[in-house]
C-alpha cells in the first residue's frame, strides 16, 4: 500500500498514472 498525504493528490495521481506503485494507493487526511 502506497499512502500519500492529501496535499500531494497530484503526486498520487502521477504515480497512479505512470504505473509507479503496486497494490492500493490511499490520500491520507
Amino acid at each position: 500500500m502506497t499512502r500519500f498525504p492529501l496535499a500531494d493528490a497530484a503526486g498520487a495521481h502521477r504515480a497512479l498514472e505512470t504505473r509507479a506503485t503496486l497494490g492500493k494507493v490511499v490520500l491520507e487526511p
